[in-house]
């Protein structure tokens, strides 16, 4: 299960790579139907993984951590996350 969080923490690291790169593009252009459908989508995808990792969090603590706690694990203490997981 370890694992398993590692790879979904790399992948929402990725995700929000697309994210920030499709919201820069629809800055660009902002009256893109294109490019807000396409930044809409990037950030649905990246919400969700950084979901999947917030419950993953709680999952492995047997509940001793909670929602609020896990969230700040994933968003501000990933580095710290990751080098536990290594």
């Amino acid at each position: 299960m370890m694992n398993e969080l590692k790879a979904k923490l790399e992948k929402l690291e990725a995700l929000e790579k697309i994210s920030t790169h499709a919201e820069a593009d629809y800055e660009a252009n902002p009256e893109s139907a294109e490019c807000e459908e396409a930044f809409d989508r990037a950030y649905k995808n990246e919400f969700n993984a950084y979901m999947e990792c917030v419950k993953m969090v709680q999952k492995i603590s047997g509940g001793k951590i909670d929602f609020m706690t896990a969230k700040k694990m994933v968003k501000v203490e990933r580095e710290k996350l990751i080098e536990i997981l290594s």
